[in-house]
């Protein structure tokens, strides 16, 4: 791995606890999030409505996390304008649009129209996030789709911008759903070959769903292992997603994951998906007692089990001495 430059390095340090923990606040959700709260795309009201969610939710629950992930297209910047985010938190922005394009031979991605990594190094953000719909079995559609996660590393690269890659698996074949037994066999190896696919790709931090489907697999050693084999191929930081698992199916995931390597999470609908269906006063209600209380478990269990992010970087830090000015990013 090239040398983690000084303005990753602070980055990084900016979305994490003081002892190098991720603790981050998911709300970057919209065509999920619209389907949650009920709502039309054809709404007048369907910005407001989406922006007003994400920032009552932001407001009750950053004070317990080290940051939180926004998008661009509903809450990044007003989160920052109306001052709902501490100069003390770290603020990843998404890049990618929401959803996926489906093609004959599987999925692809799109970046946001109008949007850029640079844009969101401009407004402040302290690292980017990309999702990638990613299969390696499909080795034509795998072949695209890391060199579009490279052409964005090699841009974050240029700016000092940390970014975090969130590769999501899916099913090669029509006729085997995710969610069904067959795949969650081949779940296992899917994730570990993506680690090791796109784990040397120019990213910082990898977003990885648990490697096992728990509906299937009940053998928590077999969970256990899972995640130590991708902290040994992993050649970054990894942090866990919570897929839309109820809270207390997450909260076992983490203590595992944090076991075996993990460096935290990254967590959305199982801290506070409930809240969308509800109206402004009963989802405030919901956010500051469940949802706040949800957080803070989770974060005690990052603080009790989890590997520092910086442990298994700090070999790749820049190396300073009384010339690197002179070195440092020749445009």
């Amino acid at each position: 791995m090239k040398n983690l430059s000084i303005g990753k390095i602070r980055g990084l340090q900016e979305i994490s606890t003081t002892d190098g923990y991720l603790t981050v606040l998911a709300l970057d959700q919209r065509g999920s999030l619209i389907h949650a709260m009920g709502l039309e795309k054809e709404d007048p009201e369907l910005y407001e409505k989406i922006r007003d969610f994400k920032l009552d939710t932001l407001q009750e629950l950053l004070p317990y996390c080290s940051a939180v992930l926004l998008d661009p297209q509903y809450s990044a910047a007003e989160a920052i304008r109306d001052g709902m985010v501490s100069g003390k938190k770290g603020i990843i922005v998404t890049t990618e649009e929401t959803g996926y394009v489906e093609k004959p031979d599987g999925r692809t991605n799109q970046l946001i129209p109008s949007w850029s990594l640079e844009k969101a190094k401009r407004m402040g953000a302290s690292a980017s996030k990309l999702l990638v719909y990613y299969n390696p079995k499909i080795h034509s559609l795998a072949k695209s789709q890391e060199e579009f996660v490279r052409s964005l590393s090699d841009i974050a690269e240029d700016l000092d911008l940390p970014l975090l890659l969130e590769p999501m698996s899916y099913s090669s074949d029509p006729e085997i759903p995710k969610n069904s037994e067959e795949f969650a066999q081949m779940r296992p190896q899917i994730v570990l070959d993506t680690v090791k696919n796109m784990g040397h790709l120019g990213i910082d931090l990898l977003k990885l769903e648990f490697p096992c489907d728990v509906n299937y697999e009940l053998d928590e050693s077999v969970w256990l292992s899972a995640c130590e084999q991708i902290t040994e191929h992993s050649p970054v930081p990894w942090v866990l997603l919570s897929a839309g698992v109820n809270f207390d199916v997450f909260k076992k995931q983490l203590v595992i994951a944090c076991r075996a390597g993990a460096s935290g999470f990254v967590a959305g609908r199982a801290i506070w998906k409930e809240a969308a269906s509800l109206d402004k006063k009963d989802r405030i209600d919901f956010l500051k007692n469940t949802a706040a209380k949800r957080t803070e478990e989770l974060a005690s269990i990052v603080q009790k089990h989890a590997m520092p992010w910086k442990d298994s970087l700090e070999n790749d830090f820049a190396k300073i001495d009384k010339n690197w000015i002179a070195s440092y990013h020749k445009f």
